[in-house]
């Protein structure tokens, strides 16, 4: 299947890189890109988190609820909080 480079892709991996020290839910992530006035859904957000879990980009744990974060090395990962 080919790998499509979507302005939103490259949206939520530049937040992901830059707010690396942080953890964000699908809601968050999603709320952060529309107030710096990107056009992304959370099914898109969503999506494409997902889409980095099966590439093995990010790491996903099962846990109360899911979040998602970026450490300071070059794979991403996904953990869970609560709140």
């Amino acid at each position: 299947m080919a790998e499509y480079n979507t302005e939103q892709k490259k949206l939520l991996l530049e937040f992901l890189e830059e707010n690396h020290d942080s953890a964000y839910t699908i809601e968050e992530i999603s709320n952060e890109l529309k107030a710096k006035g990107a056009s992304v859904g959370k099914s898109t957000v969503y999506r494409l988190m997902t889409r980095l879990v099966e590439e093995k980009r990010v790491q996903r744990f099962a846990g109360e609820k899911t979040v998602f974060s970026s450490p300071a090395s070059s794979s991403m990962q996904c953990s869970t909080r609560s709140r």
